[in-house]
C-alpha cells in the first residue's frame, strides 16, 4: 500500500521545506519508519555559540520508548527566505540517519527555531510532520570596553542633559541591548541618574562612571558657572495643525548680550486645553492633539515662553474598490504598473510560493474598472518565488528577480515587452546569484540594474544594454568582512539607498566619487533591533519599512514600523520620525508628493499624509489618511505586500488574493 502511494505521488510531490535544499521523495521503508517516530533527541539542546563561530548539532529519531528508529527520513526546517531574516545558517555533514549531524553558524546575534520534520504516511496521504524543535542562539562576542562619548553640551551649573556611552566587543563592534549603569563620585556637585541624565549643581570637578557586565569606564567633567542671563524664543505665538512641525529659534545670552553657544536647554510643555504636544530635538514643537500649548525653554534659571495654537488635521477618508483581478496561484508578491509601447496601461504581478514555477501575469488596466488578463509567462526553471519586478524607462523590457526553491537556481529573468499584453522571456541570469535576488532596481535612463544578492550579501551590478544577454559588471560588499542582508534598493541617479536588514539603511554614492557601475558606501544608519526590508526616497526623506518576524508579538504576523530618515545631507542621514500600524509590519513602500502608500501585510494598505516637515510619531499625529484591508481566501488572512499609485488609482497585491485596484482622494491628486 505504502509503495503504491509513493509511486503515485513521487512525480508530483516535492518536500520543499524552507532551509532545506535537497529534493526528497522517501522510500516506502523510510515512510514506514517515519510513522514509528515519536520524538527527536537533539544534542546539544539548546544550541548556543558565539557569532562567527560554529557548533555541531546531532539529531537522532526515537520511538515512544526511546529506541532509535533507523531508516526514517526527516528534514531540518526553519523559517527563512522571503519573510524571515536568517540569523543561523547550517549545513548537513552526515546524511540523515542515526544520528544526522549539522554544522550551525551565525554572523550576527539572535535566536532561530529549527524544526525536525519527519516524512510519513497518515490516512493514505504522504505528509511531513514536525515532531520536535530546538532554539539555536548566536551570542555576541564578549564585551571588551566601554567608551564614554564626548559631552554633547558644555557642563554649566543648572543645566541638564544625557550622557552617552558605547559598549564595544573584543572584535571592536558595538554590542546591542546592553544596559549601561551610571554613577558619580560627587553627588553634591551633580545629580546623575542610573540611566545617564546629569544635572549640574555647583562649579567643580567630578568623575562619572559607566558600567556594564563588569566593565567600567571613567570620565572627568569640569563644571563651570552658568553665564546665561536671558533666554529668547521665537515665534512668541503661532498656529499649526496636529502633526505640523513648528521650528523654534532659541538663543541664550550672557550679561553683555553675547550668545552663549553649546548650551543645554530644558524644555517643558503645558497644555491649556488637553495634553498631547512635546518639544523634540533641539527645539521643535509638535502636537498629537488639538489645543493651546505654552512652551518653555530654560538654560538653568533663565526661561523663555511661546504660545502655540494647534488645530486638527483633515480626517481619514474611505478607500474604495474600483475592481479586482483574482489570481488562482498563491504567493503574489511583485507589482509594477506602466504604460506600454502600444499606449495602453498595464499592471504586472508576479506569483509563486516556491512549490511550483513562478508566473508573471499581465493585465491591461487602461480601463481600471475592468482589468483584462492579456497573458501570463513562466519565469525561471522549476519551483521559485518572485521577489521583485521592474520595467525599464521606455517600457521595452522588464526584469523579474527570483528566490530559488529546492533543487533550483535563483537569479533574474528578463522579459520582452514589445507586445506588453503578451510578455515573453528574453533571457535568464543566475551566474553567481544562484541563492537568489531579493530585489532589483533599474538605474534609469541607463540599462544598469542593481540586484540585492542573497548569495553573498553584496549589491550586484548588471548591464542590460543587451537584454538578451545580461552582463555582470561588479559587486559591492557593503559590509566588508561579513555577509550583509540586503532586502531592497532604490536609486535617484546620485545616491542609492539599501534596506539592509539588521544594518538598517545604507547610502551609496553613484554619482559623485562613485559611479553607477561602481557604487561606494557613503553612509549608514543603524538602530537597535533593525530589520530594514524596504526603502523608497521622496524629497528630503527616505522611508524605510521594517518587518520583524522573530519578536514576542509576532505570533499572528510580522511587526515593524516605517522609519523616516532625513537625507538632505546624504553623508549624515538622520532618523526624524516613525509610523507604525498597530499589530502589523511594513512591506513594500511607495512615496510620492507628500504621500506614502504602505503595504502592511495583515494590517492592509495604509495611506500616509507625509506632507511638510516630519517628526516623531506620525501615527499618533493622525497622519493616516486612509486604510483598506484586502479580503483573504477561506483559511487565510489578508497579506498586502505591495502598493503602487498610478493615474489616480492604487494598485495593490495581496499574497493570497492577487490584484486589487483602489481609489482614494490622495491618490487622485497624484500624477502618473
Amino acid at each position: 500500500m505504502i509503495s503504491r502511494i509513493v509511486r503515485l505521488l513521487s512525480l508530483a510531490l516535492t518536500f520543499a521545506m524552507r532551509g532545506a535544499y535537497a529534493q526528497v521523495v522517501p522510500s516506502a521503508e523510510a515512510l514506514a519508519a517515519g510513522s514509528r517516530v515519536a520524538r527527536a533527541v537533539i544534542d546539544p539542546f539548546p544550541v548556543r555559540f558565539s557569532r562567527g563561530d560554529s557548533a555541531v548539532m546531532k539529531v537522532t529519531l526515537v520511538d515512544s520508548i526511546g529506541s532509535d528508529v533507523p531508516g526514517a527520513s526527516f528534514t531540518l526546517r526553519t523559517e527563512g527566505g522571503l519573510d524571515h531574516p536568517v540569523r543561523v545558517r547550517y549545513r548537513l555533514v552526515e546524511a540523515p540517519g542515526q544520528p544526522a549531524s549539522y554544522v550551525m553558524s551565525g554572523a550576527r546575534p539572535g535566536s532561530q527555531v529549527f524544526h525536525v520534520a519527519v516524512h510519513m504516511v497518515v490516512g493514505g496521504r504522504l505528509v511531513t510532520r514536525d515532531i520536535d524543535s530546538v532554539t539555536v542562539t548566536v551570542a555576541d562576542w564578549p564585551i571588551a570596553k566601554i567608551v564614554i562619548d564626548a559631552l554633547p553640551y558644555d557642563p554649566y551649573v543648572g543645566t541638564t542633559f544625557r550622557l552617552k556611552a558605547r559598549v564595544l566587543t573584543d572584535h571592536d563592534t558595538e554590542a546591542e541591548g546592553i544596559r549601561i549603569l551610571w554613577r558619580t563620585d560627587d553627588p553634591c556637585h551633580a545629580r546623575l541618574t542610573s540611566d545617564g541624565v546629569i544635572t549640574f549643581a555647583q562649579p567643580g570637578k567630578i568623575n562619572v562612571f559607566a558600567r556594564a557586565q563588569g566593565i567600567q569606564a571613567k570620565r572627568e567633567i569640569s563644571i563651570a558657572s552658568n553665564p546665561v542671563v536671558t533666554v529668547e524664543m521665537t515665534p512668541k505665538s503661532a498656529q499649526a495643525r496636529v502633526g505640523d512641525l513648528v521650528r523654534l529659534r532659541i538663543g541664550a545670552m550672557d550679561r553683555r548680550g553675547i550668545v552663549v553657544p553649546n548650551i543645554a536647554y530644558s524644555f517643558s510643555v503645558t497644555a491649556v486645553d488637553s495634553a498631547g504636544g512635546e518639544i523634540v530635538g533641539d527645539g521643535d514643537f509638535i502636537a498629537e492633539k488639538p489645543g493651546v500649548y505654552v512652551l518653555r525653554a530654560s538654560a538653568g534659571d533663565p526661561t523663555a515662553e511661546s504660545v502655540i495654537e494647534v488645530g486638527p488635521r483633515p480626517p481619514a477618508t474611505p478607500v474604495s474598490v474600483t475592481s479586482r483581478a483574482t489570481i488562482g496561484k498563491a504567493g503574489t508578491r511583485a507589482l509594477w504598473v506602466f504604460t506600454g509601447k502600444d499606449g495602453r496601461d498595464y499592471a504586472y504581478a508576479g506569483a509563486g510560493d516556491g512549490t511550483s514555477p513562478a508566473i508573471v501575469y499581465a493585465w491591461d488596466v487602461t480601463d481600471a474598472a475592468n482589468p483584462v488578463l492579456g497573458d501570463s509567462v513562466t519565469v525561471g526553471t522549476g519551483p521559485s518565488s518572485i521577489t521583485d519586478l521592474k520595467v525599464n524607462g521606455d517600457a521595452s523590457w522588464a526584469i523579474v528577480s527570483r528566490m530559488p526553491s529546492s533543487g533550483t537556481r535563483g537569479g533574474v529573468t528578463v522579459l520582452d515587452l514589445s507586445k506588453p499584453g503578451h510578455p515573453v522571456v528574453l533571457s535568464d541570469y543566475s551566474e553567481g546569484v544562484a541563492e537568489g535576488i531579493r530585489a532589483v532596481w533599474i538605474n534609469a535612463p541607463s540599462a544598469i540594474v542593481y540586484g540585492a544578492d542573497a548569495t553573498n550579501g553584496s549589491l550586484v551590478v548588471l548591464d542590460l544594454a543587451n537584454p538578451r544577454a545580461p552582463r555582470f559588471v561588479s559587486a559591492l560588499e557593503v559590509t566588508p568582512g561579513r555577509r550583509a542582508e540586503i532586502h531592497d534598493v532604490w536609486s535617484d541617479g546620485k545616491q542609492a539607498y539599501l534596506a539592509a536588514g539588521p544594518d538598517g539603511l545604507i547610502v551609496l554614492d553613484i554619482g559623485d566619487k562613485g559611479m553607477p557601475t561602481a557604487p561606494r558606501v557613503l553612509a549608514s544608519l543603524k538602530w537597535p533591533n533593525a530589520s530594514a526590508r524596504s526603502v523608497v526616497h521622496s524629497g528630503r526623506y527616505v522611508f524605510v519599512g521594517e518587518t520583524m518576524t522573530d519578536c514576542e508579538a509576532c505570533m499572528n504576523g510580522p511587526r515593524g514600523e516605517i522609519r523616516v530618515v532625513d537625507v538632505q545631507k546624504p553623508k549624515e542621514p538622520v532618523a526624524v520620525a516613525h509610523y507604525g500600524a498597530p499589530e502589523a509590519g511594513a512591506g513594500r513602500l511607495w512615496a510620492e508628493t507628500g504621500v506614502v502608500f504602505a503595504a502592511f501585510h495583515q494590517g492592509g494598505l495604509r495611506i500616509l499624509d507625509a506632507s511638510g516637515e516630519l517628526a516623531h510619531d506620525l501615527y499618533a499625529q493622525r497622519r493616516q489618511a486612509g486604510w483598506f484591508a484586502t479580503g483573504g481566501r477561506p483559511g487565510t488572512s489578508p497579506t498586502v505586500v505591495a502598493a503602487v499609485p498610478y493615474k489616480g488609482h492604487i494598485y495593490v497585491v495581496d499574497v493570497n488574493t492577487g490584484l486589487w485596484i483602489l481609489t482614494h482622494r490622495l491618490a487622485g491628486r497624484l500624477g502618473s
